[in-house]
């Protein structure tokens, strides 16, 4: 088994270590070692993760460790990348239960896809992206890097979404439309047209917020 640590262990972070225990009880694959975290915090998980040291510390494990980023908010899962670099791998966390097919998806490195995930055909996924629960990705999506997809979010076919993006539990961006990068879609949004970079949306239809 692979050792891994992960980066970050707020609430995301437990629940990598819980996808971690659910990807071994079907294929024993990690040794999950323990979190980086510039705070000790209270492990409520049954797994009793070990703490490690602050998140620089990932400097002195070895390359053998692989990491995974723990936390939720798009700019700091890029943000802790570029700082930790390249010395170690960064694998995809994959839970059992998603759908996908590996020859029709073209996917990056980190990128974390929790249970009951959706992804169909023609899909490109960037890095350090987060697809947490129930998540349905259409066809011919273009996904870059450090987004955050809350619980059943629906995005539709030939979308096209950029970096560092935030959306809310149950958001759906309908077919054919853009997401720059930086931007939010609230809870229970339902996108009809295009953002562009650094904006926050709501509603139903979903309307930028002056």
């Amino acid at each position: 088994m692979k050792p891994i640590a992960i980066v970050g262990y707020g609430g995301l972070g437990r629940e990598v270590a819980l996808l971690i225990h659910q990807i071994n009880v079907i294929e024993p694959r990690w040794k999950l070692i323990g979190y980086l975290d510039d705070n000790q915090l209270q492990d409520t998980t049954s797994f009793k993760v070990p703490f490690l040291g602050p998140i620089n510390y990932a400097s002195s494990l070895s390359p053998e460790v692989a990491l995974v980023i723990g936390v939720g908010t798009p700019s700091l899962r890029i943000k802790l990348a570029n700082l930790i670099g390249g010395a170690h791998d960064f694998p995809n966390l994959i839970h059992p239960s998603a759908v996908y097919s590996e020859q029709n998806w073209n996917i990056g490195v980190g990128n974390i896809i929790t249970s009951h995930c959706s992804f169909t055909t023609g899909i490109t996924i960037g890095n350090f992206n987060v697809f947490n629960t129930k998540i349905t990705i259409g066809h011919d999506v273009v996904i870059g890097n450090g987004n955050v997809f809350n619980p059943t979010t629906c995005i539709s076919g030939h979308v096209s979404i950029g970096h560092r993006n935030l959306f809310g539990v149950n958001s759906v961006v309908l077919q054919t439309r853009s997401v720059g990068n930086d931007n939010q879609l609230a809870a229970g949004s339902v996108l009809m047209s295009s953002m562009r970079h650094g904006e926050t949306w709501l509603g139903v239809p979903a309307l930028k917020v002056e």
